[in-house]
C-alpha cells in the first residue's frame, strides 16, 4: 500500500476516533427535552413514536438499550438513554468521517492524488478542515450528543452518496454496480429513521445519470420506468396499499435472487472461462434446443449486462442501452427492502406496548400513520402552494439565519440582526424577536470560492451536489410551510444542507492552497512555494479550534460548553419532581412534549411511579388514543362507545360538531360536586350569523374522565399546562409544587389555591434541583422557559406565607429561591412584585442592592436593559438605583439617562427626573425627545402643587 493511500486512510480515522471521543464526552447521560424522550422509551420498550414514525431506529435502540454500555466520564456503566443516546454519537463520528471522505473524494476528482507530498497533503487537510467545521457546526454537535432521527438520518444520507461516487469511479469494472444496490439499500432503510433520507436519492440518480448516459440516451429506459411508476400509482389507488405492498414485497423477493446470481462469481470466485460472460449457463440454455425455457435464458443474457463485463446475447435487449432499465429495477428491490422496515411497526402495534401512538394495527390506522392525519396537516404538497406565513419569514428567519448560526466567527466578522414581529410565548401579541448571528467574512468567502471552482471543474458532481443542497434548504422550506411563530427553533430540518456548504467549504480551502501552489511553484518564486503554504495551512488550520471553542452562539459561553452535556439531569429531574408530587393511582394531564415524554421515560424505562397515569391533552383529541385511556390495563373510567367516539364525538361530520357546540360565553357546568363556568374552545359564526361556541374533543374528555372518576382518583395538572386547557377549572386548582391538584375548595381571589404545608415538602425535601444552579452548565432556552415553574413555585409559596402573616418564612423561602433557581432577570420580577406588594421592603430593598452590585457595568447596554427589565414590569423603585449606578458610571451616554429620566418619573421623583433630562440636553443640545420629556416633566410637577 503505498503512503499516500495510507495517509489518506489513517486521516479519515483519525476524524472518527477524534469526534467520537468529542461526543462522548458531551453526550447526554440520560433522558432530554423534546423528542428524546419519546424515543428512548419506545427503544427500550418497543413501542410506537409520533407518526410517521422510525422503527429501524426503535429496533437498533432496543438492542443499545440492553447493552451494558460503560460511561467512561464516571466509569460506571450508564442506564438504557445513554445506551440509545450512543446511537447519535456513533452516527455523528461516522457521519464527519465520510464527510471527509466525501470531500476528498470530490477534490481527487478535480486534482487527483499524485504521489507528491505537497500536494497530496493539500487535498487531505481541506478535506479534513470541512470535515472537523462540519463535526463542531451547531446542529451536527447537537444532535450528536442525544438521540434524534436526524443524525442516523444524515449517516445513511452521505453514506449512499458515498457509495455512488464510488460507483461512478469503478463503473467499468465487474461488479462495480452493488455499490448502488447498497446505496438504494440504504435510502430504503432510511426511511425507517425520518424521511429526510429521501432528499439523497435525486443527488444519487443525477450522479448515475451523468456517469452513464448511455443507460438513459433510449426511450425503452423511460417507457419502461415511466410504465412501472404508472403501474405502482395505479395499484394503490384502485387496489389499496395492502396489494401495493403484496407488490413490493414480490419485487423485494424477486430482486436478491437476481442481484445473487450477478454477484456470486465475484463473491465467492467463481471461475468465467467464457469472455464477458461471468457465469456459464447450462449447455441447453446457450444452444437454445427445443426444451430451453426461454425466461430463464433470457435472464442469463441479463447478467451480464448487468455487470458491466460484456455484452448481451441473444434476444433479451441490445447491449449496453439496457442496462440503465435493468439497474434501476434492481435498484428499486433493493429500496423496497430497505423500506421493509416499516411495516413493523403494524406488528409492534398489534402487541399494544405502553406508548402505541397511532395505533397503526389495521391497514386504515396504518395509512392514518403514514400520512400523519394526527396533525390535521391535509397534503403538505398541495399546501405548498398556499403559504402559512410571509416568505421573507420562511426562508430568511428559519433558514438564513439557521445557515449562518453553524459556523464560528474566525476572523472579520459581520453582525447580522434578524427579526420577526411574533413570538411564541406571547401568543397573539405583535411581540419584536430579534436574533442575532454572524457572517464571517473569510468562511463565506472560502465557500464562494469553492462553489466557483466546483462548478468549474467538476460541474457533473457539482449540479449532484447543488440538487441535494436546494432540496434539503429551499424544497424544504417549501414543503413544510412552516407558520409564523414555530413553537422552538427547527434548525434541525436543514441539517443535509448545512453538510453540503461545508464541503464546499473544504473545496474551496483546497482551490486556495491549489491555486497559491502553482503560482509559486513555475515562477521565480519557488523557494517560497513551501514556506507559504505551510503559513496559509497554519492560519487556516485555526478554522478548526475556532469550530470548537467559538462564542458565537451566546457570547457567554464557547461552543464546547454550550453543546457540553455530560452533566445534564434536569429533564430526567423535572419528570421525577412532577411524579413524585402526585399522590397515589393519580391521573396526570399534561399538554406539551417536554411535560410528556420525559415522564414517559421515567415511568416505563425506568420504573418511577408506574400507579401515575400520564394522560396527554393534546393526544386527547384523538379517537385511538380515547380507545387506549378506555381499553388499556391501567384503565382510565371512560364510557363512551367506539361508534360514539368515532362519529359523534372526534369524527368531522355535521354530528360531530353539533356535539361540540358550546354557547359562546362561559357556560355554568356542574359536576363531581363542582359548580364553574366552562368557555368554548373556540368561537365563530353559524349560517345564520349568530356566534357559537365550539369545544374540542379534548375538553369534552377531560370533564367526562372527572365525571366518571368522582374523586376516587386524584387528578392533576402540570404547571405547564395553558390555563385555556384546564376548562375554566382555575379557581378549584390547588398548587402543590410543579403540578395543580384539581379540589373542591374554590379559590376566592380568583387565582388558585396554595398548599403550602405540601409545596414546602415538596420543594425542600423531595425534589432534585441538580445543575439546575450550576453556572458552568449550559442551559437551552426551552430549558430555562421550563425551570422558570421552579422559581413560579417558590415564589408562590414565599407570597403564600406573606399572606398568612409568615414574613420570616416568607423571606427565606425567596433567599432560596434564588439560591436554588438562579433565576434570570425577567423572572425575578415576580418574586420582586410580590416582595414589594407584600410590604416586605427590607427583603425587597436587600435584593434589589444584590441586583445592583452583580450589574454587569462593563456593558452599558445590558445594564441599562437591565433598568428599563424594572419600569416595564412596574417596578421603577428598584429600577432608580440601577439606572442611578449606570449614569455615574457612563455620564455621557444618552440613552443610560434617558432610562434613569423614565425611572425617576415613574417613581414620582420629578424634580431628580427634570435634572436627569437635563443630563440628556448636556450631552445632546437640543435633542427633541428630552425637551419634550422636560415639558411633560413640568407640567406633572404643576399639577401635583394644584
Amino acid at each position: 500500500m503505498d503512503f499516500r493511500l495510507s495517509l489518506h486512510k489513517a486521516a479519515a480515522v483519525f476524524v472518527f476516533l477524534s469526534m467520537l471521543v468529542v461526543y462522548l464526552l458531551t453526550v447526554s447521560p440520560t433522558v432530554s427535552f423534546w423528542d428524546s424522550g419519546e424515543f428512548i422509551t419506545t427503544s427500550a420498550i418497543m413501542g410506537i413514536p409520533h407518526p410517521p414514525g422510525s422503527p429501524l431506529m426503535s429496533l437498533v435502540g432496543r438492542v443499545m438499550s440492553i447493552i451494558p454500555f460503560p460511561d467512561l466520564r464516571t466509569m460506571k456503566i450508564g442506564g438504557k438513554a445513554y445506551g440509545v443516546n450512543l446511537i447519535n454519537v456513533f452516527s455523528g463520528a461516522f457521519s464527519a468521517m465520510l464527510m471527509y471522505l466525501i470531500t476528498a473524494n470530490l477534490i481527487a476528482r478535480m486534482a487527483p492524488f499524485t504521489g507528491r507530498l505537497p500536494r497530496d497533503l493539500i487535498i487531505i487537510f481541506s478535506a479534513l478542515a470541512a470535515a472537523f467545521t462540519a463535526g463542531f457546526s451547531h446542529q451536527f454537535w447537537v444532535n450528536s450528543v442525544e438521540i434524534e432521527t436526524y443524525m442516523p438520518s444524515l449517516l445513511l444520507s452521505l453514506l449512499a452518496v458515498f457509495l455512488t461516487l464510488g460507483w461512478s469511479e469503478r463503473k467499468d469494472r465487474p461488479g462495480a454496480v452493488r455499490y448502488l444496490f447498497l446505496a438504494a439499500y440504504l435510502v430504503g432503510l432510511g426511511n425507517g429513521v425520518h424521511l429526510t433520507t429521501l432528499l439523497a436519492a435525486p443527488a444519487i440518480m443525477l450522479i448515475v445519470i451523468t456517469s452513464k448516459p448511455e443507460w438513459f440516451a433510449n426511450w425503452r429506459f423511460w417507457t419502461a420506468a415511466g410504465a412501472v411508476v404508472v403501474c405502482l400509482m395505479a395499484v394503490k389507488i384502485a387496489a389499496g396499499r395492502p396489494i401495493l405492498y403484496l407488490l413490493m414485497a414480490l419485487l423485494a423477493l424477486a430482486g436478491p435472487f437476481i442481484a445473487w446470481r450477478i454477484t456470486a462469481p465475484f463473491l465467492f470466485g467463481h471461475p468465467s472461462p467464457v469472455p464477458g460472460a461471468g457465469i456459464i449457463p447450462p449447455a441447453p440454455l446457450i444452444k437454445g434446443g427445443k426444451n430451453t425455457h426461454r425466461g430463464t435464458q433470457r435472464l442469463w443474457h441479463i447478467l451480464p449486462l448487468i455487470r458491466g463485463d460484456g455484452e448481451a446475447r441473444g434476444d433479451f435487449g441490445k447491449g449496453p442501452r439496457d442496462r440503465g432499465l435493468y439497474v434501476m429495477l434492481l435498484c428499486l428491490s433493493f429500496f423496497v427492502i430497505g423500506y421493509s422496515v416499516y411495516p413493523t411497526v403494524m406488528v409492534r402495534a398489534a402487541k399494544k406496548p405502553a406508548i402505541n401512538e397511532g395505533n397503526p394495527n389495521t391497514w386504515e390506522r396504518y395509512r392514518s400513520y403514514l400520512e400523519r392525519e394526527q396533525y390535521a396537516q391535509g397534503n403538505m404538497y398541495l399546501g405548498m402552494f398556499t403559504r402559512n406565513a410571509d416568505p421573507g419569514y420562511q426562508f430568511n428567519f428559519m433558514y438564513v439565519r439557521y445557515l449562518l448560526q453553524q459556523f464560528p466567527k474566525w476572523g472579520p466578522s459581520i453582525p447580522v440582526t434578524f427579526t420577526n414581529h411574533l413570538s411564541a410565548d406571547y401568543p397573539g401579541r405583535d411581540v419584536p424577536v430579534e436574533e442575532k448571528a454572524f457572517v464571517p467574512i473569510a468562511i463565506w468567502l472560502l465557500i464562494l470560492f469553492g462553489i466557483a471552482f466546483h462548478s468549474r471543474r467538476d460541474v457533473k458532481n457539482f449540479s449532484a451536489l447543488w440538487l441535494y443542497f436546494l432540496l434539503t434548504s429551499a424544497g424544504l422550506v417549501l414543503y413544510l410551510n412552516m407558520q409564523n411563530p414555530q413553537a422552538r427553533e427547527r434548525d434541525y430540518f436543514f441539517l443535509g444542507s448545512y453538510m453540503m456548504v461545508m464541503i464546499w467549504l473544504g473545496i474551496g480551502i483546497f482551490g486556495i492552497l491549489h491555486w497559491v501552489q502553482e503560482r509559486l511553484e513555475h515562477g521565480r518564486l519557488r523557494r517560497f512555494a513551501v514556506p507559504s503554504l505551510v503559513i496559509l495551512v497554519l492560519g487556516i488550520g485555526t478554522l478548526v479550534p475556532a469550530a470548537a471553542l467559538s462564542n458565537h452562539l451566546d457570547p457567554a459561553w464557547s461552543n464546547y460548553k454550550l453543546h457540553d452535556r455530560s452533566w445534564n439531569w434536569i429533564p430526567k429531574d423535572y419528570a421525577v419532581n412532577i411524579l413524585q408530587t402526585c399522590a397515589k393511582n393519580a391521573i396526570l394531564f399534561t399538554s406539551g412534549d417536554n411535560d410528556t415524554y420525559p415522564l414517559w421515560y421515567a415511568r416505563e424505562v425506568e420504573g418511577i411511579r408506574r400507579d401515575v397515569r400520564v394522560v396527554n391533552l393534546s393526544l386527547l383529541n384523538a379517537p385511538w388514543y380515547i380507545k387506549q385511556l378506555r381499553d388499556e390495563d391501567e384503565k382510565i373510567p371512560i364510557t363512551f362507545t367506539d361508534d360514539y367516539i368515532d362519529n359523534s364525538l372526534a369524527g368531522n361530520t355535521l354530528q360531530s360538531q353539533q356535539t361540540r357546540l358550546w354557547d359562546p360565553e362561559p357556560k355554568e357546568v356542574t359536576l363531581a360536586g363542582m359548580t364553574w363556568n366552562m368557555p368554548p374552545d373556540a368561537v365563530g359564526a353559524l349560517p345564520d350569523g349568530k356566534k357559537a361556541g365550539i369545544l374540542s374533543v379534548s375538553s369534552i374528555m377531560v370533564a367526562h374522565i372527572i365525571k366518571t372518576v368522582n374523586w376516587s382518583r386524584p387528578i392533576y395538572f402540570a404547571v405547564s399546562v395553558n390555563p385555556d386547557l384546564m376548562i375554566g377549572l382555575g379557581e378549584h386548582m390547588s398548587m402543590e409544587g410543579m403540578v395543580f391538584r384539581l379540589v373542591k375548595e374554590r379559590a376566592l381571589d380568583n387565582e388558585y389555591l396554595v398548599n403550602a404545608p405540601v409545596v414546602e415538602k415538596n420543594l425542600f425535601s423531595l425534589y432534585s434541583f441538580r445543575g439546575i444552579a450550576d453556572p458552568g452548565l449550559y442551559k437551552p432556552e426551552d430549558t430555562r422557559k421550563l425551570l422558570h415553574n421552579y422559581f413560579i413555585a417558590f415564589a408562590r409559596l414565599s407570597e403564600q406565607y406573606s399572606k398568612d402573616g409568615r414574613n420570616e418564612d416568607a423571606i427565606r423561602v425567596a433567599r432560596e429561591s434564588f439560591r436554588i433557581c438562579a433565576p434570570d432577570s425577567e423572572i425575578r420580577m415576580l418574586l420582586y412584585t410580590i416582595l414589594r406588594d407584600r410590604g416586605i421592603m427590607d427583603e425587597f430593598n436587600r435584593m434589589i442592592d444584590e441586583e445592583v452590585k452583580h450589574l454587569p457595568l462593563d456593558n452599558a447596554q445590558e445594564s441599562v436593559a437591565a433598568g428599563i427589565n424594572f419600569i416595564k414590569f412596574s417596578l421603577p423603585e428598584a429600577a432608580v438605583p440601577i439606572l442611578k449606578a449606570v449614569t455615574g458610571r457612563y455620564r455621557n451616554d444618552p440613552d443610560s439617562w434617558r432610562a434613569y429620566t423614565a425611572a425617576l418619573f415613574q417613581a414620582g421623583m420629578y424634580k431628580e427626573a427634570l435634572d436627569a433630562a437635563g443630563n440628556i440636553l448636556r450631552i445632546s443640545p437640543g435633542d427633541s425627545q428630552a425637551l419634550e420629556t422636560r415639558q411633560v416633566i413640568e407640567q406633572k410637577m404643576k399639577s401635583e402643587k394644584n
